[in-house]
């Protein structure tokens, strides 16, 4: 009976101390759990009331009796932040994380102070680990998402850097091409419809196309489905007549988002017309620099009539969020078959300038002019104008 009377009485007692033990842990010999409590209770209410100076003062007493303790490192962190020093609060968190890497909100508020400091990279990082322990760590979604916004990563694609307040667009454009000394032209119409959710964007499109007096429709889809390190892109048109553009026309890339706004891409495309097809593969790199988008893309492709292998570079420099000003470049060379494992081959080069610009508080229109140069053949010129609004 007296052994029984012993084991309820520990239980009893283990119980009580229980919820103290993390704080007596990082307490010294003349320190309690009272005092712990007190302490942190004290700071806490100064650091809610705005008293910054008077909170850290707190704090720093608190951190004196239970030196480490993660709850009150936490605390003067905060309180750091508010008071305008996110350097020495990110070094807390830090401390908080080298013993205790599972407290996501250190995670989290990590992130914020290298958001304060400008090192978005670094904010991101530590956004995408307290999303790994917690994928449901309310709001962390949006702070990875701003954290590579802010850095300049791509997010949904070059089209869409930046942009983060509409979800609807819709657009209407026209395309013309002439090449010298030839009589056809090329005249390209689209209407656009865009949906944009914060997991994925879906693009519809239909086109109407007309060259040498023949006349084509096209119907199209794109998607972009980015996740945290990752984007996958894909798009699908179908033309149900194909006189000049493919019956199918698809591409499936995967781009992966790298440290300080770097981004490595690889892809495939295929098309297929009446009795030929061609198979595109590719591989790019670009990065994403605050204001400025730099891009380069290789590739070749395969067909009945011969290959070709091309090298495309852009560059392009945001004025505002859908404002930018870009510059193209591209060269390519052919390899065509006049005869059975016979080839020439044909080298040509292009040259384009883009400029969007806003019209209206929720409208942008883009012009485009290109210019192409093939050896021993004519000069082409493809402009093109487009109006998009968003809601």
């Amino acid at each position: 009976m007296r052994i029984l009377r012993l084991g309820v009485t520990l239980c009893l007692a283990g119980l009580f101390f229980l919820p103290w033990a993390p704080g007596l842990a990082w307490a010294d010999e003349s320190a309690t759990h009272q005092d712990w409590d007190l302490g942190y209770k004290n700071a806490r209410r100064l650091s809610e009331a705005g008293s910054s100076e008077e909170a850290l003062r707190a704090w720093n007493r608190l951190l004196a009796d239970f030196p480490g303790a993660p709850d009150a490192l936490l605390g003067r962190g905060i309180s750091l932040l508010k008071a305008g020093d996110p350097q020495a609060a990110a070094g807390d968190f830090e401390r908080i994380l080298a013993t205790h890497p599972g407290y996501v909100d250190a995670w989290v508020l990590l992130g914020d102070s290298r958001s304060e400091l400008g090192q978005f990279s670094a904010a991101e990082q530590a956004y995408a680990e307290a999303a790994r322990r917690d994928p449901l760590y309310p709001g962390i979604d949006g702070r990875i998402d701003a954290a590579r916004t802010a850095a300049g990563v791509q997010v949904l694609g070059p089209e869409t850097v930046g942009v983060r307040d509409w979800r609807w667009r819709a657009g209407a454009g026209v395309e013309y091409s002439t090449f010298s000394g030839r009589r056809d032209h090329w005249l390209r119409h689209a209407a656009t419809l865009e949906r944009r959710t914060p997991g994925a964007t879906v693009l519809g499109t239909v086109a109407r196309v007309r060259k040498f007096g023949l006349v084509d429709h096209q119907l199209g889809t794109e998607l972009w489905l980015p996740r945290r390190l990752w984007t996958l892109h894909a798009n699908l048109a179908v033309s149900p007549n194909a006189d000049i553009v493919p019956r199918w026309d698809g591409t499936l890339e995967l781009m992966r988002t790298l440290p300080e706004g770097w981004e490595a891409s690889l892809g495939a495309r295929h098309l297929r017309y009446p009795g030929n097809r061609i198979d595109i593969v590719m591989a790019g790199i670009a990065r994403y620099l605050r204001e400025w988008y730099m891009g380069a893309q290789l590739g070749r492709s395969s067909g009945s009539a011969g290959g070709t292998g091309f090298l495309n570079a852009r560059v392009r420099r945001y004025t505002t969020d859908e404002a930018f000003v870009e510059l193209s470049l591209g060269a390519a060379r052919e390899e065509i078959q006049i005869a059975a494992g016979n080839f020439v081959a044909r080298d040509n080069l292009s040259a384009g300038l883009r400029w969007r610009m806003p019209i209206g508080p929720a409208g942008h229109i883009t012009l485009g002019l290109t210019a192409t140069d093939e050896a021993n053949g004519p000069t082409g010129w493809h402009s093109g104008l487009e109006y998009q609004r968003t809601w």
